[in-house]
């Protein structure tokens, strides 16, 4: 039940707070909006680009909404170059949104290095094409080998149908990685490997500009060297199949998905594993809110707070919650904690030093798509704390791990974000991360 009041009150938190995305008090001059044209969309069909828009004909916005909307064009990732230009006329304006598309088909080779261990390099090919027949369909698949081998593809259509503005996605993976688990590590007595094979398929509806809601069905395939139990769930069996379904709440008024700097992010996630199929079932509920907000010149804020509980009869190490990994604590950034419940937030300041720079460059042989960017370099100072715990533990503050530090993050839209920190734990000691992506 505590976790249902939980997920309440994180729900009215999101839906009761003011949006200050929708309307602004700061800019005086506003348009009645007459009509609206888009132009530069080769491939793009104009309704992908109208569906990310707060306005439509007829209604009034000042300069600061347009802004807005024009990190949500650049938020869809397709477009190296996104402005809007409004025409006066007597009383209204007309609108016109002038993209460039980036280039959309992509045979990456790339390099990783697993958890940001220089030591476990995992090495392959990403080939992805995006906005695929102009809709913004992706297909992807993704082959990796080294520390981990890894094949993935994936089908994602945000507008499966149109009218009803349903989504479909579609994944099937395989990997084979070194388990996560220390616990199951220690009773194994030695470092070992899962294969899992994943298969999923989400059905989700866009409820207006903001909200979303997917439900999905999905199977796991989990295979371990030997039969451990809790490592593997069924008696004597080292092979796990276990059937999930799940729903998922969305809502996201952030104005540029890869960095924003205005709105807010919140997810609510719960899936039941196992059905109680051969007594197999358990369940695990996640949590995340993300708050981006303006201060006062070009200073910003964001803030974060997220939580994983794992609950049911019997949940394998490998269901656990882990810091670590995919949520870390700067400053503690290779260390790992594991638990049945996962708690972390984060504070960050930022400010730019180069806010936005157009870089058009003219190489030969090279498409112009692929030769466009939009950069820009911020400095942050951040704050993080996180701990694990399993149930019926308490919360001990000793367990709590904290960090600080600052660095700096560097954009290169609509392609990737990189950054460059040094972290500090509580005894002062220092770190320094190298990693791709922003910090959340």
């Amino acid at each position: 039940m505590k976790y249902l009041v939980i997920a309440f009150f994180f729900l009215a938190g999101i839906v009761a707070g003011q949006d200050y995305t929708r309307s602004s008090e700061t800019a005086t001059t506003y348009y009645l909006i007459d009509s609206i044209a888009i132009t530069g969309n080769d491939i793009t069909e104009p309704y992908i680009i109208l569906e990310e828009l707060t306005f439509k004909s007829g209604d009034r916005i000042n300069a600061e909404e347009m802004k807005f909307n024009r990190e949500r064009i650049y938020s869809l990732g397709l477009f190296t170059r996104v402005e809007l230009i409004p025409t006066q006329k007597d009383s209204t304006t007309d609108i016109t949104i002038r993209v460039e598309e980036s280039w959309y088909i992509w045979p990456i080779p790339f390099i990783d290095f697993k958890d940001n261990d220089y030591e476990k390099i995992v090495f392959g090919m990403d080939i992805t094409v995006n906005n695929f027949r102009g809709r913004n369909e992706l297909l992807g698949f993704r082959f990796g080998a080294g520390y981990d081998t890894e094949l993935k593809f994936r089908y994602n259509i945000p507008y499966l149908f149109k009218k009803e503005k349903i989504s479909f996605l579609g994944e099937l993976s395989y990997n084979k990685s070194v388990n996560k688990s220390q616990i199951a590590e220690s009773i194994v007595g030695k470092e070992f490997e899962q294969k899992t094979v994943v298969a999923q398929i989400a059905i989700g509806k866009r409820l207006d500009l903001f909200d979303y809601i997917t439900t999905f069905v999905g199977f796991q395939f989990i295979e371990t060297p030997e039969y451990i139990p809790r490592i593997s769930l069924r008696e004597g069996e080292r092979i796990d199949r276990v059937y999930y379904i799940g729903l998922q709440y969305l809502y996201d008024s952030r104005d540029l998905a890869q960095f924003p700097l205005q709105g807010r992010w919140g997810l609510l996630n719960f899936v039941t594993k196992g059905l109680d199929i051969d007594g197999v079932s358990y369940n695990i509920l996640h949590m995340d809110y993300k708050e981006f907000l303006p201060l006062w010149g070009d200073l910003n804020s964001k803030w974060r707070i997220a939580g994983r509980h794992a609950f049911g009869k019997v949940i394998p190490f490998y269901e656990y919650s882990f810091l670590g990994y995919s949520d870390r604590v700067r400053g503690h950034y290779y260390k790992k904690d594991e638990g049945h419940t996962l708690f972390i937030s984060s504070l960050e300041l930022r400010h730019p030093i180069v806010k936005e720079w157009n870089i058009e460059l003219d190489l030969p042989l090279i498409p112009s798509q692929l030769l466009t960017y939009r950069v820009a370099v911020f400095a942050q100072l951040f704050a993080d704390a996180g701990f694990t715990k399993f149930r019926n533990e308490g919360i001990k503050l000793k367990d709590l791990r904290k960090g600080w530090g600052l660095g700096l993050t560097f954009l290169v839209l609509p392609y990737n974000l990189g950054r460059i920190e040094v972290a500090f734990d509580e005894d002062f000691k220092s770190q320094f991360i190298l990693d791709i992506g922003v910090s959340f």
